[in-house]
């Protein structure tokens, strides 16, 4: 993906929150990070009793 501008950055989360706010009663999230000395990670794992609508939800996010 490469590096992006404050401003595109800040339109691809507001993508993203826009297009998770459909699943929030549904799908649980747990986000989690992880620093070291020269970098930093984080995931997500998502939950939910109908495994079809993570997958959903996926396809839906524009990455």
């Amino acid at each position: 993906m490469g590096e992006l501008t404050q401003e595109e950055r800040g339109r691809m989360m507001f993508e993203h929150i826009a297009t998770c706010r459909t699943y929030t009663d549904d799908v649980k999230r747990i986000i989690t990070g992880s620093i070291g000395f020269d970098d930093y990670e984080w995931g997500i794992s998502l939950f939910c009793d109908d495994v079809l609508k993570i997958k959903k939800l996926i396809y839906e996010y524009k990455i």
